[in-house]
């Protein structure tokens, strides 16, 4: 009775594993392409530039696309985008891709498409999308968001291709080091520890002091 209870357990424990491994080995072969801020977080001081990448993963026969990105323009402002650099998704020649650009203050919108006529391959794996350099404006944190309505892949025949909902970033702005130097953090008991040890000596001293002469007046 064990031994069936015992060989039952085992079919149970190899079927489980099977389903598991062939779900898990279905799941990588279908990995949607996914567009997404690189750093997902990220601090800047006050007044100082900070550059993001917005990158794709997993796409296939890659031929456009469009970037729609929000931003609290009060604390970050936009001082340069580029879709050129090493990982780049673009076509080396700027002959052969086209660019709109209809960004504004706190949105980053922005097209891209290849020109076929020139015979350009597609763009197949993982790559950068678009280089962002901001400045900040003003303490605080604001999200770098993907607008999912516009924030689009295309392939060769302009059509749509699917992909997973597109993922955020987040930059921090910072309070500025002090003019005229760089700020330190500082433990502040540690500083004072000697100093504080020497009164508590000298303050030690004097009561014993005292104390001796108050027992010799008393002799």
């Amino acid at each position: 009775m064990k031994r069936r209870i015992i060989c039952a357990a085992l079919v149970f424990v190899l079927s489980f594993s099977a389903i598991v491994f062939m779900g898990t080995q279905r799941l990588e072969a279908e990995d949607m392409p996914v567009v997404y801020v690189d750093p997902p977080s990220s601090a800047v001081s006050l007044g100082k530039n900070t550059t993001i990448t917005i990158k794709v993963a997993n796409v296939t026969d890659l031929y456009g696309y469009d970037i729609w990105m929000t931003y609290n323009g009060s604390i970050l402002e936009v001082m340069e985008k580029s879709v050129t650099g090493p990982g780049q998704v673009v076509p080396s020649d700027t002959d052969d891709y086209v660019i709109t650009d209809m960004s504004v203050s706190g949105a980053v919108k922005l097209g891209v498409v290849f020109i076929g006529a020139h015979g350009v391959p597609s763009f197949n794996g993982s790559g950068i999308l678009l280089w962002v350099t901001f400045k900040g404006k003003m303490v605080g944190n604001t999200t770098l968001h993907l607008d999912t309505s516009w924030t689009e892949l295309y392939d060769k025949n302009a059509q749509e291709i699917p992909m997973d909902p597109p993922v955020d970033g987040v930059v921090s702005v910072l309070s500025s080091p002090p003019v005229g130097g760089i700020w330190i953090p500082v433990d502040k008991f540690s500083l004072l520890a000697p100093y504080i040890a020497l009164a508590s000596t000298i303050i030690l001293a004097v009561s014993i002091s005292v104390a001796y002469i108050k027992y010799r007046k008393k002799q």
